[in-house]
């Protein structure tokens, strides 16, 4: 691999990255500690050419680094979202593999054992996943759901008697329990016509996830001890379960997005938007729903009231106002406050920042936390090598604040925001950090890190001291909760002040910022020497190791340059072999969204092609992600104006800067939005000699009528294309 301070080269030998070396990577991801902090369990993804499916298994490592990992689940199948029991004692998960008892639900291939030996069956891509359970020290796995549709998204109740998972419910039958009879049978007309497509909603399919039918997407809660015989303190540790049982929670047209559960475990937090014209607007509500008894129907959110007020549903509230899509809630250790992550739905929408707020629980009160920061909540990195998607934000175990991961001019690091009004980054460093997960101390969380040549590993670190107990002798000051706030912050070995080149290791002070991002004061990161002991993070996992050290991976060289008067970023990826003196073509990359950013992780599409001897160059022209509220929102409504004027500026830094760049063998190429601005550039500039549009949107009007998210138009251009 690259070493540090090689300036764009590949490391000497090996041999160049190939296509069919995707096919030997494996993509980590969903990183979750356990509650003592003793643990790291997280979902290791990878490509089975032979069977044509991806397939995935959990693993776990000790959170020191003390051991190396072990898979905790193996199978045929995908093994995803871990998730520890509040006392640590068990982990959920969900898994497409063979139900134990196949014969009774018509399925073939049992795997008996279904826990970390179990490799019986065949992966099956239309098999739903159902939610299971396994002791923390290994064993059988349990199932708790068998569901025609399965279940996504498991959570633990505080008491770790329940899980609330998200499950497709039909809106007559409800849940359908695999092996049921098909009602459609008994009715000719329905038999007959089952591949009639009847089309009643503006939000009929999804890329990825095809059609949509008449299920909407709702809450169960798995009752995992009905009839009390689990022990207390944590219940799922106890050794005598009864059957579980699953009850459907929600009802009605529309879907659930998020489910939480409040620390006192008698209430739901949910996000959705129950109106019936839903897909007609660009909001999502938060909702509290009652879970401390059965009810006698599934709640219907159709029914709740306005915020602060109990309204017609018998006690469910709403705590929201209809202004911001929301993303997730968590509510606060407390109870008092519901942390949201979402974006502005009146104004800007999907061009504009992720916003973290805080609203109370009686819906009096609203903040946000990150307005005059300028930044965005949550990891807006873009790149191919992608693993299960983990937690983005987590609050304080004495709610003094919240921990957020956040992008920023290519970067994306852990910061802290507190109630007092404190905002400020934990972690430093050029990588991409996706998905982190915090022990119930507050004082040592995982990580998966990428950087710009390593596709992702998983790493634990003691984060506790920079928020909260100083470590002795640590600088630092103190919030309004009287937490502790230190000026240090984490680096990662070998990650010191000018590592990297231009600027050292620190985003912003690559671009020439000041103290503070867009002029709001924000404290930044200390040096590496401020870094009290203990604050080193451990390596979990090397996943692709072998890989890397038999292949020529190039670190790409950052640059910057201006356009308009804004100063953007820009990265540019030697040919693998350069030889000074010699001629290259390049390839201006351009990246999909727009609302989205290049930056400090893996791109194995651009090692392919800087390994047949392109050089490759990208970065993040307005309309971007992780440069502020007004960047973002430059070209909203207005494609192929000061976007492409920042991608012909970038093209002219890289000629000036990199004198071994062919400018007659240049070569353009962007997927969607990307592909979009191909299109654009072709037709107004003949300085490209080749051009590569992807999935592009091509046709305003054909995207709008006949694309999944094409409607979506109404929201962020304000007018249908024939209209504007």
């Amino acid at each position: 691999m690259a070493g540090k301070g090689d300036h764009g080269h590949a490391r000497d030998g090996g041999r160049p990255l190939t296509s069919r070396d995707l096919l030997r990577m494996r993509f980590v991801g969903d990183p979750r500690i356990s509650p003592d902090g003793s643990l790291v369990a997280w979902v290791e993804q990878w490509i089975d050419a032979g069977r044509n499916a991806y397939r995935s298994n959990i693993f776990v490592a000790p959170a020191d680094g003390s051991a190396r990992s072990r898979p905790f689940t193996t199978g045929p199948g995908r093994d995803r979202s871990p998730r520890w029991s509040p006392d640590g004692q068990w982990l959920a998960f969900l898994s497409d593999r063979p139900l134990p008892s196949a014969l009774e639900t018509g399925e073939s291939g049992a795997d008996p054992g279904g826990g970390a030996g179990g490799e019986a069956g065949e992966p099956d891509q239309d098999r739903p996943a159902q939610l299971y359970v396994m002791p923390a020290s290994g064993g059988e796995a349990r199932p708790l759901t068998r569901l025609q549709k399965g279940a996504a998204e498991p959570v633990w109740s505080p008491d770790g008697r329940r899980v609330a998972v998200l499950v497709a419910a039909h809106p007559e039958r409800g849940l359908e329990p695999l092996g049921a009879a098909d009602p459609d049978e008994k009715d000719l007309y329905r038999k007959y016509n089952r591949d009639v497509r009847v089309i009643t909603r503006l939000r009929y399919k999804l890329d990825g996830a095809g059609f949509f039918d008449e299920r909407r997407k709702h809450v169960a809660i798995v009752e995992l001890d009905p009839g009390g015989t689990a022990g207390g303190g944590g219940g799922a540790a106890g050794a005598a379960w009864g059957e579980a049982e699953v009850r459907q929670w929600t009802r009605g047209p529309y879907d659930i997005r998020t489910v939480a559960w409040m620390p006192d475990g008698q209430h739901l937090v949910v996000v959705t938007n129950p109106d019936p014209e839903a897909d007609r607007q660009p909001w999502t509500d938060v909702y509290l729903v009652p879970c401390d008894g059965p009810p006698g129907q599934p709640w219907d959110l159709t029914q709740a009231g306005s915020a602060g007020s109990g309204g017609a549903a018998a006690g469910v509230r709403k705590i929201t106002h209809s202004d911001i899509d929301i993303f997730e809630a968590l509510p606060s250790p407390d109870g008092r406050w519901i942390a949201c992550r979402g974006q502005d739905a009146r104004r800007y929408r999907a061009y504009g920042n992720t916003h973290l707020y805080l609203f109370s629980v009686d819906g009096k009160e609203r903040r946000c936390l990150t307005a005059e920061a300028d930044l965005t909540v949550g990891d807006e990195s873009i790149n191919d090598i992608v693993g299960e998607a983990g937690a983005v934000m987590a609050w304080a175990p004495d709610g003094s604040g919240i921990y957020a991961l956040v992008s920023w001019r290519g970067a994306v690091n852990l910061y802290w925001f507190g109630l007092d009004g404190t905002v400020r980054p934990l972690t430093r460093g050029l990588h991409v950090l996706r998905g982190f997960s915090l022990d119930r101390r507050g004082r040592r969380a995982a990580f998966v890190r990428l950087t710009e040549t390593e596709p992702g590993d998983v790493w634990a670190a003691e984060i506790g001291p920079l928020v909260g107990g100083p470590p002795a002798g640590g600088p630092g000051r103190r919030t309004g909760s009287g937490q502790q706030v230190t000026s240090a912050a984490l680096t990662w070995p070998g990650e010191g002040p000018g590592e990297g080149g231009e600027g050292g290791g620190d985003p912003a002070s690559r671009a020439g910022a000041g103290a503070g991002v867009n002029g709001a004061a924000v404290s930044r990161a200390g040096s590496a020497g401020e870094r009290p002991a203990g604050y080193v993070p451990v390596r979990l996992s090397a996943v692709n190791r072998r890989l890397l050290e038999e292949v020529q991976v190039v670190r790409p060289e950052h640059f910057t340059f201006q356009s308009d008067g804004h100063v953007l970023d820009g990265w540019l990826i030697r040919p693998v072999g350069f030889e000074p003196g010699k001629k290259y073509p390049a390839i201006l990359q351009i990246h999909g969204g727009p609302m989205a950013m290049y930056g400090y992780a893996f791109f194995h599409e651009f090692q392919v092609l800087a390994a047949r001897g392109y050089a490759v160059f990208y970065t993040n022209p307005r309309g971007s992600q992780g440069y502020g509220q007004d960047f973002c929102a430059a070209i909203r409504g207005d494609w192929g104006n000061c976007d492409y004027r920042d991608l012909m500026a970038c093209v002219d830094a890289v000629l000036a800067r990199f004198d071994y760049i062919d400018r007659q063998r240049l070569g353009v190429a962007g997927g969607s939005y990307g592909g979009y601005m191909t299109n654009w550039i072709v037709t107004h500039t003949d300085r490209f000699r080749a051009a590569v549009t992807m999935r592009c949107v091509a046709n305003e009007h054909s995207f709008f009528g006949t694309s999944d998210i094409g409607y979506e138009d109404l929201f962020d251009l304000q007018a249908a294309p024939w209209e504007d």
